[in-house]
This record gives structure tokens, C-alpha cells and sequence, in this order.
């Protein structure tokens, strides 16, 4: 999911960030990481962040201006390049297959839905829009993320 492409306030940021994953009865499984590419957020550099919701924190991982990588991660889609923020859901495959199951990949992608529509309704709410983009290169995106696939 990305949002707007005009800059967006940290406080909108953080209200969005707050109503996908805050609270975990809405996030029953707990497996699936949010990872955002800032490129335009007021008071927060341009990188890669890991969300952890226990302290509302961002996470830097990786400071540096990743919109070219990322238009090539994503097919050549350049309104990912344009965009203030992007997300993206990550599974850990590992640790729900150890409490899940065979359950474990359809709950992850349950989990990961909500997550997603909480994302748009609270973007939409804030004012920013959201739009999905769901075509990209695995390998690529994986080194772009820092994932092992």
C-alpha cells in the first residue's frame, strides 16, 4: 500500500501506523512485520523503517533515498517513486509455522489483509489517499527489504 504523493505530516503517519497494528486483538496471529519506504514524511529522514507497535516506534534500518530501487522493484511503476510512504506487510513464515500450523499461511494472509484496510481507511481519514500495488520482482524487492525471500 503507498500513500499520496505530496508530503505527508509524521502525526498522520503515526495516527495510520496506530490504527493498522496497535492493538493486538486486531492482530491475533502477531507474524506479520510492517516495513515502510519513507520518501516524503515531514521530520523523518527518507529509508527503510521497521514499525514495532509495542512503542509506536520507527525503526531506521536503512537511511537513504530508495525511490529508483524501488520503481525497479516494482516493475517500472513510477507512482511508487511518487509516493509520500510506502508499506509493506512481511510474514515470518518461521515463527507462526511453529504456533499456527497448517493454519499458519492463511492466517498470515488474513492478518496481513486487515492490516491493509486499516491502513487505507485511516490514510483516507487523515486526508492522505491509498492505492495498492501489488505487481513487483521478488528478488528484488527481498534485497530492497533486506528479506531473505
Amino acid at each position: 500500500v503507498q500513500t499520496c504523493a505530496l508530503p505527508i505530516w509524521r502525526d498522520a503517519l503515526e495516527w495510520i501506523l496506530d490504527a493498522a497494528v496497535a492493538h493486538p486483538s486486531l492482530n491475533p496471529v502477531g507474524e506479520v512485520e510492517l516495513l515502510l519506504v519513507v520518501h516524503r514524511i515531514a521530520d523523518v529522514a527518507s529509508g527503510l523503517y521497521r514499525y514495532e507497535p509495542d512503542g509506536a516506534r520507527l525503526v531506521l534500518l536503512r537511511k537513504a533515498d530508495l525511490r529508483g530501487q524501488l520503481v525497479r522493484s516494482c516493475l517500472g511503476q513510477d507512482k511508487v517513486g511518487r509516493c509520500a510512504v510506502a508499506f509493506f506487510g512481511v510474514g515470518n513464515l518461521q515463527r507462526a509455522s511453529e504456533t499456527l500450523g497448517d493454519r499458519m499461511y492463511r492466517d498470515l494472509l488474513i492478518e496481513a489483509g486487515g492490516i491493509g484496510q486499516r491502513i487505507y481507511l485511516a490514510a483516507e481519514a487523515a486526508g492522505p489517499t491509498a492505492r495498492n500495488l501489488a505487481a513487483f520482482r521478488d528478488d528484488a524487492l527481498n534485497r530492497l527489504l533486506d528479506l531473505d525471500g
